[in-house]
């Protein structure tokens, strides 16, 4: 699709396969830009050749994802993945339900704006909110 549309000029890729992110940039990473999309996966997506990333919790913590993203870059992977470790159980709480709803939550737990849910959603179960206090006092990050 790509040789035949020639609008396209990149992909965020955010299943939590590493193999369908492997296939996407052997078929496509020379001729597009292939962004992460998926918390977990993303340090490795960077060594393996994502040329950025779009995600969810960048809207809490982006001074952390653009430390990741230069680790990667100054070849430090093992910093990289330490620090992708540290943060896991917070991007576990955040997605322990359907996005936005933990997002948000954690975004006023924070302090920062984070408007509020359209319908359908609803807000985040009791399990999910105590699971976001957790890992956010773990990192600092309550206001």
């Amino acid at each position: 699709m790509v040789e035949e549309i020639p609008n396209i000029i990149g992909i965020k890729e955010c299943e939590p396969s590493f193999n369908q992110f492997t296939d996407l940039i052997r078929r496509v990473g020379d001729k597009i830009t292939v962004l992460s999309g998926d918390e977990f996966l993303a340090v490795t997506e960077f060594i393996y050749g994502a040329k950025g990333a779009i995600m969810a919790t960048a809207n809490l913590i982006p001074d952390v994802w653009v430390k990741m993203w230069n680790l990667v870059n100054e070849g430090k992977i093992e910093e990289a993945v330490n620090m992708n470790i540290e943060y896991y159980p917070l991007f576990k709480a955040i997605f322990k339900e359907t996005n936005p709803g933990p997002l948000k939550e954690a975004l006023k737990m924070a302090g920062l704006p984070a408007g509020y849910l359209s319908t359908p959603l609803t807000a985040p179960n009791a399990d999910t909110l105590e699971a976001l206090k957790q890992a956010m006092r773990a990192m600092r990050l309550l206001k």
